[in-house]
């Protein structure tokens, strides 16, 4: 792997939690969620894949949609997850809360009908996260079983 490539994804990880501790100073986090575009999607119609709640220390397969991002091609979000008490809580519906604006470009708030809240963080300053007008809607998988 490139140096350069190595080391610019080192120093978007350590920005993505310098503002994540500065956001969620007063929060506890209850564990992260992360996934990114699948093939296919496009301005306005943006697929997800790879969903993955980590919650006390075990992986949960998930699936997500109404998010979208205004870039073509691969684009990675990752959040924090707060007041997430059991793993079920975690599904619902994700509407917009609170005011970004100090989190810089590329981060959306989120909280679902359970008041669990997730911080997302786009992996590129350029990509703007948006909700559909019907929110984010978050499923576990399936089987319900921790991820592999």
């Amino acid at each position: 792997m490139d140096t350069t490539r190595v080391l610019t994804k080192l120093m978007i990880g350590i920005t993505f939690l310098v503002v994540m501790t500065t956001a969620a100073a007063a929060q506890t986090t209850s564990g992260s969620v992360a996934f990114e575009t699948a093939e296919g999607s496009g301005t306005g119609d943006t697929l997800w894949s790879g969903c993955r709640l980590l919650f006390k220390g075990k992986a949960y397969g998930c699936t997500m949609s109404g998010l979208t991002v205004a870039i073509t091609g691969i684009a990675q979000v990752s959040g924090m997850v707060y007041d997430l008490k059991d793993v079920g809580s975690f599904v619902g519906t994700y509407k917009a809360v609170g005011d970004d604006f100090a989190l810089g470009a590329g981060h959306l708030t989120v909280k679902n009908q359970n008041g669990v809240t997730i911080i997302l963080s786009a992996f590129s300053g350029l990509a703007e996260l948006q909700t559909g007008a019907k929110g984010i809607e978050i499923k576990l998988k399936e089987d319900g079983k921790k991820a592999k």
